[in-house]
């Protein structure tokens, strides 16, 4: 298991009993690259990409679970989100991962894990996490 798996092995343990997951972070400071470790973690069989053409990606585990996740760089407006089905998602119960997600965050129901990544350098970064309770 190499560092970033690691982390985000611990992450995930930390946050697991909660399904809303914000990723913010730079362009460039790795929300995918950590999504990946995470679903590699969860146990998700499917090749996870980022879904920023898609908006949302829809992943299974070895166990039958269900994850989404999200990529609203490319939305404008809560209203394309809800359009979209977002609430729906949401309200699954279903782990629900969501980069830039700051468009629909005032309208999210706490609890909700909000994992923060800052570029410490080109090789390394810095992962703040909170619970929003």
């Amino acid at each position: 298991m190499n560092e970033l798996e690691k982390v985000a092995a611990m992450i995930f343990d930390f946050g697991k009993n909660i399904n809303v997951w914000l990723l913010k972070g730079e362009m460039g400071s790795g929300k995918t690259t950590f999504m990946n470790s995470l679903a590699a973690y969860i146990g998700v069989i499917d090749i996870v990409n980022s879904p920023s053409f898609s908006i949302v990606n829809e992943y299974q585990t070895r166990n039958g679970q269900t994850l989404y996740h999200f990529d609203f760089f490319r939305i404008k407006s809560p209203e394309e989100a809800f359009g979209l089905g977002f609430f729906e998602y949401i309200d699954s119960g279903y782990y629900c991962f969501i980069e830039w997600p700051e468009i629909v965050e005032p309208f999210l129901k706490k609890p909700f894990v909000e994992v923060i990544i800052n570029v410490a350098n080109a090789d390394s970064r810095i992962f703040n996490v909170n619970i929003n309770d």
